[in-house]
């Protein structure tokens, strides 16, 4: 999306249609033409009219040839329409012959999510007992559901499973790490044979679920975040759960949010000892959703720009890394964080509850929220009060929104 034009020269309007200039949506074609882009038409319909009208078909379809003809092979434009309910129904228009299809899938974004497909899927009598308490439509909507979970470490392990038990139809599983026993105990579905082989975390949990039987499909990528390959499969997903621990990773994520409209759920937890390491003197979970409405990663300080220079050196110049951590130049390096499985389980399933509240609405009105903590040493939660960056370029200007396919990736040099 690169910007929106309202139509001002109107022929006539009512309540029941509206007449405008073709010799507008004629500049509009042309402009297209020279700068590489395409039109979507958005119109509203009164009550009573829910789908597109036979004079839609009509009023269109000229205009659309048009444009078709001026972009060229290949073309694609679009249509949209915004029912009285607020729903939403789209199609494209196509090319020799020029002629419409409906469009299988359409994502509204907020402080409520809805996914609206055109295939309805099946009842799964394994999950009557959920649709008791959060609905009958729930499990058909999560049962469509793609949700891409980045690392598959403590919290994306436990994130992964409570998602495939809640019913989720694919998931795409992104680590590329693999499991030994110093994550052994804190890895959902691995076991010492796992880290006795070596194997990759995405695997292992990839298997793990399939013995579930739930019918969920998983893909799983062993591959940094940034590489090609799982940038195609993370584009093709609805929701996004970062549980990664690799500020690269995170700032990557970050701009995918605000670029593809794709909701994207960051969970984490920080643990730290007393000055003698004797106990814990803080430990707290938190989620955060990031969405164009919402303040990204950067304005909310929870991206670290120096580990995020040593993320891109690890991945880039592995022998540069290895000499300057043995130097004591890289953040952190060779120095192992605390981990508890509890705590990290209970953070993944703050992102999960996260995740049918946007869905649902269960909290109520009024109770929605971009971050949530849970400060277990105190025994309650919060919730973030941080704001956007005026001079933020990813979250406080609308230049990014909806994007979508840039070169390079998400504008971002990596």
């Amino acid at each position: 999306m690169r910007e929106v034009i309202p139509v001002e020269r109107l022929v006539s309007s009512s309540e029941t249609h509206v007449t405008w200039r073709t010799e507008d949506f004629v500049r509009l074609a042309g402009r297209c033409e020279r700068e590489g882009l395409t039109i979507l038409i958005a119109h509203s319909h009164p009550p009573g009219f829910e789908n597109f009208s036979p004079r839609d078909d009509r009023s269109e379809k000229r205009p659309f040839a048009y444009a078709l003809d001026k972009l060229g092979e290949g073309a694609i434009c679009g249509s949209l329409l915004m029912r009285s309910d607020r729903r939403l129904v789209a199609r494209v228009w196509l090319d020799e012959p020029v002629r419409c299809a409906s469009i299988d899938q359409i994502t509204t974004i907020g402080s409520r999510w809805r996914f609206e497909f055109r295939a309805v899927a099946q009842d799964r009598p394994t999950l009557q007992r959920q649709a008791l308490a959060l609905g009958a439509g729930f499990n058909a909507h999560v049962g469509q559901l793609r949700v891409a979970v980045v690392g598959c470490g403590a919290t994306g392990s436990a994130a992964a499973m409570l998602l495939a038990r809640l019913g989720v139809a694919h998931l795409v599983l992104v680590d590329a790490d693999i499991v030994d026993v110093t994550n052994l105990h804190r890895l959902h579905g691995a076991t010492q044979g796992d880290a006795d082989a070596g194997r990759k975390k995405a695997d292992v949990l990839r298997d793990a679920i399939a013995e579930l039987g739930l019918g969920c499909k998983v893909r799983a990528v062993s591959a940094f975040v940034e590489s090609p390959i799982v940038r195609d499969a993370i584009r093709s997903c609805d929701v996004v759960f970062s549980c990664t621990d690799d500020h690269l990773g995170r700032a990557v994520l970050n701009r995918l949010a605000y670029f593809y409209l794709q909701p994207v759920i960051d969970v984490g937890v920080v643990l730290r000892l007393t000055e003698d390491k004797s106990r814990l003197s803080h430990v707290v979970g938190r989620a955060t959703v990031l969405q164009p409405d919402a303040p990204c990663l950067w304005c909310r300080g929870t991206i670290d720009v120096r580990k995020l220079a040593s993320d891109s050196a690890r991945r880039g110049d592995p022998e540069t890394y290895e000499r300057l951590k043995a130097e004591g130049y890289i953040l952190g390096a060779g120095d192992p964080s605390p981990a508890v499985i509890t705590f990290t389980t209970e953070t993944a399933s703050m992102g999960v509850v996260e995740l049918i509240q946007r869905l649902t609405g269960f909290r109520g009105h009024g109770m929605h929220a971009n971050q949530r903590y849970r400060h277990f040493l105190e025994g309650e939660d919060s919730i973030g009060g941080s704001s956007s960056e005026a001079t933020c370029r990813i979250c406080a200007r609308p230049n990014y929104w909806a994007r979508g396919d840039v070169d390079p990736f998400l504008d971002m040099a990596l």
